[in-house]
């Protein structure tokens, strides 16, 4: 589902705190893709390419080479949308009606709704008509890829209830989108097209706030400064830097325990927390679960105990589904994208109300949850539980924060 992009190039809202998280989000998407050295360049000679009849091959690719991938042409798509809606008529789309009712529902419906539009409009007409039924070649090809495209970007034209804001060109970010999403999938294949998908219309719903609370913010903001300081001192302290575990993981692919202890696990798993929170709330992202009023009466001893039993619930819970898959041989020689997969099960558990609060879960609790499941992966189950409760811990302060909202 490609959300709907106004003329102004914003996503639809009138709260200056809804703007601003869009703004630096997007600017945190532009700084990633300088930093991750993204060639834009290659994507559109490769774009052109593609859609000329010349194929494009593929080298394998890192789990960090995919992230950044999925993460730079996600943005590319979204600045693409930006442009596109500036040549369309100024409408009112209903698209948020229909999506606040599926965000009630926690965020399976969702990705179920963006599986079934890529399906649709790419792997049945590429892959299943293109391929499986007439072994089309290239040029048929593309011009099956663009009927899906049409269909799939006309399918957005019921988003308007009125039908004199029904006009061709209210379709084009979409007919835009999908243009890239073809170029995705003949290239980089269905899932990093999904992943695409997804992303992009995280991106564009990061806007659809429930939460409005900027003091709030703020104070949570400074909190994950001072522990992500804290953190870092004492993985410094100890010659570790969180790069060199993360790169083993996600760079050389290396899933072995990292040679520290339990103990400096925690402070990793707390520095990769802190940055992921201090994202969040410095974009003032809606939380991905509602806190409890209650937090604000925990005792020491109490938030100990419950912090200790999620410790428990979580470990068990990766450890489970990582038990499960490899019980039927699934992923059984990739242990990385088993892994993506565990910590995409985890999220269903999850229950966000707002866009914002699906970004949330997409951009900062996925990652977080998918260096738990190494940490899972490498250390023992009980080793796990005091590292997730330590980590689950530093947390305290800022649920208790978020209960007085």
């Amino acid at each position: 589902m490609n959300t709907t992009i106004s003329n102004s190039g914003a996503v639809e809202t009138h709260s200056t705190l809804s703007s601003w998280s869009m703004v630096g989000a997007l600017i945190l998407l532009i700084c990633f893709a300088f930093i991750s050295h993204f060639n834009f360049l290659t994507e559109i000679q490769s774009f052109i390419s593609i859609y000329s009849g010349i194929a494009v091959l593929q080298a394998p690719m890192t789990i960090w080479a995919y992230i950044s991938l999925v993460i730079n042409l996600s943005t590319v798509m979204f600045g693409l949308a930006i442009l596109s809606a500036l040549f369309t008529p100024k409408t009112k789309s209903y698209n948020r009606e229909f999506l606040s009712k599926i965000f009630q529902k926690g965020p399976l419906p969702f990705y179920f709704l963006i599986l079934v539009e890529e399906i649709f409009a790419r792997f049945l007409f590429i892959t299943v008509i293109g391929t499986w039924i007439f072994h089309a070649g290239y040029p048929t090809m593309i011009i099956l890829l663009l009927v899906g495209n049409c269909l799939w970007a006309a399918l957005h034209y019921y988003n308007y209830k009125d039908k004199t804001d029904r006009k061709l060109l209210v379709v084009l970010p979409q007919f835009v989108g999908g243009l890239v999403l073809g170029y995705i999938y003949l290239r980089y294949g269905f899932i990093v097209a999904l992943l695409v998908h997804l992303t992009y219309d995280f991106i564009a719903l990061i806007a659809d706030k429930k939460q409005n609370n900027l003091a709030q913010s703020i104070v949570n903001t400074i909190y994950w400064v001072i522990v992500f300081l804290i953190s870092w001192w004492i993985l410094n302290a100890n010659g570790i830097l969180l790069v060199q575990i993360l790169s083993q993981w996600f760079v050389m692919e290396n899933f072995v325990a990292p040679g520290v202890s339990m103990w400096l696990m925690a402070a990793v798993l707390i520095n990769f927390k802190s940055i992921s929170n201090i994202i969040t709330h410095m974009l003032a992202l809606d939380r991905t679960s509602p806190v409890a009023e209650s937090v604000s009466k925990w005792t020491l001893g109490l938030t100990i105990v419950l912090y200790l039993l999620a410790g428990v619930v979580t470990a068990g819970i990766i450890l489970g589904f990582n038990w499960f898959l490899g019980l039927f041989s699934i992923f059984a020689t990739n242990i990385a994208l088993r892994a993506v997969v565990v910590a995409a099960l985890i999220t269903l558990f999850v229950t966000p109300k707002s866009g914002s609060a699906m970004a949330n879960l997409w951009f900062t609790d996925i990652p977080v949850t998918f260096v738990e499941v190494f940490i899972a992966i490498t250390f023992g189950f009980w080793q796990c539980v005091l590292i997730f409760a330590i980590a689950g811990i530093t947390s305290h302060a800022t649920e208790f924060i978020d209960s007085h909202n």
